[in-house]
C-alpha cells in the first residue's frame, strides 16, 4: 500500500502532500508509483487540513531521498517526539517552520543549504562528513 498522497508537479516529478502510514522511523522514497519525489510539501503529518492527527506525535525520525529539492512550510510540525530528520545534500530551499512545535535535531551535510538554513534558524543540527 502506498502510504503517501501526493500532487504531480509540471515537470512530471511530484510533492507529497500528506504521509499516511503508521511508521514511527519514516524513509521517505526517492520513487512513489515510478515518479520520482522532488518536493515536501506543507503539514504532511496532518491527517485532513482542519485538524491534528495522532500520526504527528508518533514519528521519531525522518530521512529525506536525495531526490528532494524542496521542503515546505511547517513540513514536520507538531511531531513531538520527532529526535532526528536526515536532509541531503540536494535541498535547496526550505521553507519555514519546518520544525513548528517539534524538538528534533537536523542531520545535514557540510556546505549544504540545510545547514545554512539550521544555523539561520537556530536549531541544532549535527554535520554529516561527505
Amino acid at each position: 500500500m502506498n502510504n503517501y498522497k501526493y500532487e504531480i508537479l509540471t515537470d512530471g516529478t511530484i510533492k507529497i502532500t500528506r504521509y499516511l502510514g503508521n511508521d514511527i522511523n519514516i524513509t521517505i522514497p526517492q520513487y512513489i508509483d515510478h515518479y520520482l519525489v522532488t518536493a515536501i510539501g506543507m503539514e504532511i503529518f496532518l491527517e485532513n487540513d482542519d485538524g491534528w492527527n495522532i500520526r504527528e506525535s508518533l514519528v521519531e525520525s525522518i530521512i529525506v531521498p536525495d531526490s528532494v529539492l524542496t521542503i515546505g512550510d511547517f513540513a514536520f510540525s507538531h511531531c513531538y517526539e520527532l529526535e532526528k530528520i536526515i536532509i541531503p545534500k540536494s535541498v535547496i530551499n526550505i521553507g519555514r517552520d519546518i520544525l513548528y512545535d517539534s524538538q528534533t535535531v537536523l542531520y545535514v551535510y557540510e556546505n549544504s543549504y540545510a545547514l545554512s538554513y539550521a544555523i539561520n534558524n537556530h536549531i541544532s543540527y549535527v554535520i554529516i562528513k561527505g
